[in-house]
């Protein structure tokens, strides 16, 4: 086995799809009284998101 030359999962989805989904999320669970911090902690462990958490910072 080669495990480097394995893929990741979603590595070739449009990564601004996934951005915006992770924005409507964050809104809504913001809307449900979801502090900032509680709402991107539920994203953060949700798939696929959880393979990019990078994009958390971009939150709002």
């Amino acid at each position: 086995e080669q495990p480097e030359l394995q893929g990741t999962p979603f590595e070739d989805t449009n990564h601004e799809i996934i951005r915006t989904t992770m924005q409507a999320m964050y809104s809504s669970l913001i809307k449900q009284g979801k502090t900032d911090k509680e709402a991107k902690a539920i994203i953060s462990n949700i798939e696929p998101f959880n393979n990019f958490i990078h994009f958390l910072e971009f939150l709002k």
